[in-house]
């Protein structure tokens, strides 16, 4: 798995959604795990790469206008502030995608390779991560702790002017009133604070991150349980290792590739997808219970089944909701597709290696890597055995 990452960060560098080294990258998994599996595919897809953060301009300067427009016409400013929350709340945080309609849709690829049960495929179990990465989110370097809140703050206040306007309308109707006073005072304190979305408008850096943390290590461990389970058939289960391309721009690969198996999944009496995305720590591996922004919420049932293969192995872990940002698990829980998600970094803090220069191959654990494969082996083998049953 190790040697995978490796190789994918010494030939091809950082992947941008979409991007020649992205599809190439893909190219390679594939070929590296063909002599291994029964059948591999490049899916092709289109979507609009560039409709999450090409968003964030139009998002920063209707924020930026409605301080203008507060002298001239309040009723004006709250309207469109509220229009430019309602936008940014449906469209970038909970990822929606509402206003991808607006952006050219551009070309992405889905990596698949299936190994079938030696007796039935009346199951299917999916293990997936993703393979690109991203421009370094520069702020968050730089800046550390600091620059994770700077920027929570830049997306907070989009919502807040709404709130913030609206109340200044109500309390003080009269424009001689609401321009000035503790009304006038609180417009000013808040126009400071409005700065903070500059670091969410300059967020991306030029330089590409290694993304072997996020995520080669989740595509490394789809991998080595391909590996294993070529030498080790299971009997009813058909396994699939996937590698989801376009994630970092509003999880376009798994919004694609969750669709396609929606349309499959009637030919299998179960299907489960395990989504691993981040695995940096065997100290930090968590099954995720939620993921706050998309709204996305993981069966309890399923979570306690994966515990009980965490306990079985002795690997330690916890089960935790994240509060920004999403992964792949959303795109198949949103089609009513049973699945899990699982990473490796700590969820109550911010990580310096996150979407930053030092998430590379030094920074990796390759502990992590092999202590939650076995947990992923010694959870489907249990599933395949209670099948045979």
């Amino acid at each position: 798995m190790i040697a995978l990452i490796e190789d994918i960060i010494k030939n091809f560098g950082g992947r941008a959604a979409g991007s020649r080294e992205e599809y190439k990258a893909q190219k390679f998994y594939l070929d590296y795990l063909s002599s291994m599996a029964d059948a591999t595919q490049l899916i092709e897809f289109k979507a609009a790469l560039k409709g999450k953060f090409g968003s964030i301009p139009i998002f920063s300067t209707i924020l930026f206008l409605n301080f203008f427009l507060f002298w001239m016409d309040l009723k004006i400013a709250v309207l469109l502030s509220f229009i430019n929350a309602i936008f940014f709340i449906g469209h970038f945080v909970t990822y929606q995608n509402w206003l991808d309609v607006f952006f050219t849709k551009k070309s992405s690829w889905n990596a698949e390779a299936k190994l079938e049960g030696a007796l039935s495929n009346k199951h299917c179990v999916i293990v997936c991560g993703h393979m690109d990465c991203v421009y370094e989110f520069k702020w968050w370097y730089r800046l550390k702790a600091f620059g994770f809140i700077l920027t929570l703050l830049g997306s907070t206040v989009i919502i807040l002017q709404a709130i913030i306007f609206a109340s200044i309308l109500i309390i003080e109707p009269d424009s001689k009133d609401y321009q000035s006073g503790v009304s006038l005072i609180v417009y000013l304190v808040f126009s400071v604070l409005s700065f903070s979305n500059l670091c969410v408008l300059d967020m991306h850096g030029k330089k590409m991150v290694d993304g072997a943390i996020d995520n080669l290590s989740g595509v490394a461990i789809a991998a080595g349980l391909l590996e294993y389970f070529s030498k080790h058939r299971l009997k009813n289960i058909e396994f699939r290792a996937v590698s989801f391309g376009s994630e970092e721009v509003g999880l376009k690969g798994s919004n694609a590739y969750a669709a396609l198996l929606k349309t499959q999944i009637a030919s299998y009496e179960s299907c489960l997808v395990l989504n691993v995305d981040t695995i940096k720590s065997s100290k930090t591996l968590n099954i995720l219970s939620a993921e706050t922004n998309p709204l996305t919420f993981y069966n309890k049932a399923l979570i306690l089944e994966l515990i009980d293969s965490f306990e079985a192995k002795k690997v330690p872990y916890a089960v935790n909701s994240i509060g920004m940002g999403a992964t792949d698990g959303t795109s198949f829980s949103r089609q009513g597709i049973p699945v899990l998600s699982i990473i490796g970094i700590d969820t109550k803090r911010p990580d310096a290696s996150y979407h930053t220069r030092l998430d590379n191959f030094d920074n990796l654990d390759p502990k992590a890597l092999e202590d939650l494969k076995n947990v992923i082996q010694y959870y489907i083998e249990s599933k395949d055995k209670a099948y045979s049953g």
